[in-house]
């Protein structure tokens, strides 16, 4: 859904929607809310470390005296916002960082670089004013998603041993509170947002994020179950036995029957349902073939070029996608980084000196 970001003060940054300098911040946050109540009944918004909880309530107020129900939180990390808005089911999450930007979600916790679609029958106008008009503060969103997350990921008893990194001491947090270390052999290093993981095992070596994946479909998606993967996603999960995997295309919106899928969109659930059973994750990844995925930022000086493009070679592939006039990026799949660095080097290369692509 088309969102005039300029009309309310701001300008989106591939999804990302920061304030003009030269605007009020708080009319302009009040307006947003009442556009959004137009369109929405149920909004969940909240700030970090009480970053912007002016913002957060000027928002709210907008939403509230649109006829819109609102829930909201001061203080909530990205990660447990996100992950939670697919189980409290709003029809939008509006997440404002410390820097007063703001990013939409859609009721699957996927993020959206414009408005999420409003659910059928959900649309209102002003005439609805004050029927179902609410607002309500909740403590935390990281609360309501570890209690389901303890639910869903069927943990029991001891945390799986093994040992969290990451950079943001807030997402670190969250994930120790299913995972604990007693030896060190087991590091999972996780994404600044918590979105993507790898694991260090010095029994296994070095296990990237796409192998956690793989390891997940062949663990639980057997006897023929279909598994919706975008087709940017590593070749070697066509190779699979026992699973059905189904492509859409990257380029677009992400399907619905692929956004319920929660393993490919909460790394914390993928990784606590692997780990639960370690003895069952290493026999699942021993059977896994070797894969390795290159990515580059390439300056471009070719406007025209599509947005999207795949290239097949015998023993790997390749995508382009256009982020702006001036640069592409390039991701390369192989079996082994030699073979990655080599496709990489040819299209480079193809697209510099040549115009074969």
């Amino acid at each position: 859904m088309y969102f005039n970001a300029e009309k309310y003060g701001f300008y989106n940054t591939d999804g990302r929607f920061e304030l003009n300098a030269k605007t009020d911040a708080i009319f302009c946050f009040h307006r947003l809310g009442l556009a959004l109540a137009e369109k929405y009944s149920k909004v969940y918004a909240c700030t970090s470390e009480y970053a912007n909880t002016g913002l957060l309530y000027a928002l709210a107020g907008g939403l509230s005296e649109g006829g819109c129900e609102v829930f909201l939180c001061e203080d909530t990390d990205n990660a447990s916002f996100r992950f939670s808005v697919p189980v409290i089911e709003p029809d939008c999450g509006v997440y404002i960082d410390k820097n007063g930007a703001i990013t939409f979600y859609d009721r699957f916790g996927i993020p959206s670089r414009e408005l999420p679609p409003a659910q059928t029958g959900s649309i209102r106008g002003h005439a609805a004013k004050a029927s179902n008009a609410a607002m309500h503060r909740i403590s935390s969103f990281a609360d309501i998603y570890i209690s389901n997350l303890m639910r869903a990921s069927g943990l029991k008893g001891k945390k799986p041993d093994c040992a969290v990194s990451c950079g943001k001491r807030c997402i670190k947090r969250l994930w120790e509170t299913f995972f604990e270390s007693s030896d060190g052999n087991t590091v999972l290093q996780v994404s600044n947002d918590g979105s993507k993981a790898n694991i260090y095992s010095l029994s296994d070596g070095f296990i990237s994020y796409e192998k956690l994946i793989l390891a997940y479909i062949a663990m639980y998606c057997k006897n023929g179950q279909a598994v919706f993967l975008p087709d940017t996603f590593h070749y070697s999960a066509d190779k699979l036995k026992n699973a059905n995997i189904i492509r859409y295309s990257a380029s677009g919106s992400i399907p619905e029957y692929a956004a319920k899928q929660r393993f490919l969109n909460d790394t914390l659930y993928l990784c606590t349902r692997l780990l639960r059973d370690m003895e069952a994750f290493k026999e699942a990844v021993s059977t896994l073939p070797d894969i390795n995925s290159l990515s580059r930022c390439i300056p471009a000086d070719r406007p025209c070029f599509p947005d999207h493009r795949i290239f097949s070679y015998d023993n790997g592939r390749a995508f382009i996608t256009k982020r702006s006039d001036s640069m592409l990026k390039l991701v390369v799949q192989s079996a082994s980084p030699e073979t990655s660095a080599e496709i990489c080097g040819d299209i480079i290369n193809k697209l510099r000196y040549t115009d074969e692509l």
